[in-house]
């Protein structure tokens, strides 16, 4: 383990990796901080649970993404992953947050015969059963706020096609019960968390039959820096502002305008996009460690690092780039 770095690499799309282009996003981090991206992961209907119509273990993942890697590999990383890359100690990438992923193996088969070889899928459908739990419980609550001066609630059913009638008093003090002391929303926030470290160890496309490259995603031994964090009661990522909605959506207009549904609700991308600005009171900038780009971009990248004093950071990758 010696000797590794997380690395953050960019633009992916190869459309996209020209110097202009790249040194904007570079620029965006410098100045700003660090995106969090939605990413809406599904998995093959064979590995839903029974009657599952819906698909309930549809995860909206908002993260970024890090790789932990010996700098050797990094021109290797770079080829698939961008040409730009922003290092970080691996004691930095702690203080961000990191976690690992934690990746499911994937069914081998979709028929019953194969019952253990699913049971990561399993526990993703017991943990997004029990989101669901804290959230039902989360609006029960705020009904009782909203209608403290009524003596009986009516309540909608999920199929909302009935309705049940509870005392308001005796409603508030079953939820006391169940709950105690304990934050409801503190749990629905750990199990969006976890939620969001789940990947498929292989790579596959809508079916359990079209897997390719086992071991795709286990190979790349990425790390996460999560969504929702909260640091001594101050919420680590927050919601883009104006100015900074219009530079990520000029960077990639066509996938960061792209509408995605969001906990029922269509949306653009980059308004369901977070940032990190900053740690403990030090913007981000200060714990990239090092800025990897190929030779020919090399003193353009120097002259944008020197602007942040930062241009004793640059690196070289032996890649070849237009």
């Amino acid at each position: 383990m010696l000797g590794e770095s997380f690395f953050h690499s960019f633009p992916r799309d190869r459309n996209l990796r020209t110097l202009d282009h790249s040194l904007r996003i570079l620029r965006s981090v410098l100045e700003f901080g660090l995106l969090l991206v939605p990413e809406i992961v599904k998995y093959p209907p064979e590995l839903r649970d029974p009657g599952d119509e819906k698909d309930k273990i549809v995860n909206v993942q908002r993260r970024l993404s890090m790789t932990m890697l010996p700098v050797e590999r990094l021109p290797e990383h770079c080829e698939h992953f961008g040409p730009v890359s922003l290092g970080f100690s691996p004691l930095a990438a702690r203080h961000l947050g990191a976690m690992p992923v934690m990746y499911l193996p994937q069914g081998t088969t979709g028929g019953s015969g194969g019952t253990l070889d699913q049971l990561g899928y399993f526990f993703s459908y017991r943990i997004a059963e029990l989101h669901q739990v804290c959230d039902r419980i989360i609006n029960l609550r705020k009904t009782l706020g909203q209608h403290k001066s009524l003596d009986v609630l009516k309540i909608e059913n999920r199929s909302r096609v009935e309705e049940v009638e509870i005392d308001n008093r005796s409603l508030k003090t079953l939820l006391d019960m169940i709950i105690g002391p304990n934050s409801v929303e503190e749990f629905a926030a750990v199990l969006q968390a976890l939620s969001s470290l789940f990947y498929p160890t292989d790579e596959f496309r809508y079916s359990v039959e079209l897997v390719r490259n086992p071991l795709y995603y286990y190979f790349q031994r990425e790390w996460r820096i999560l969504s929702g964090l909260v640091l001594d009661g101050k919420e680590v990522d927050l919601p883009l502002t104006p100015q900074e909605k219009a530079m990520v959506s000029c960077s990639n207009p066509y996938f960061f305008n792209g509408i995605i549904s969001l906990r029922h609700q269509q949306i653009r991308r980059v308004d369901a996009c977070t940032i990190v600005r900053a740690i403990e009171g030090r913007p981000v900038r200060e714990l990239v460690e090092s800025v990897y780009v190929p030779a020919k971009w090399l003193q353009a990248t120097k002259e944008l690092l020197d602007e942040f004093s930062m241009g004793s950071r640059v690196r070289l990758v032996n890649i070849d780039c237009d």
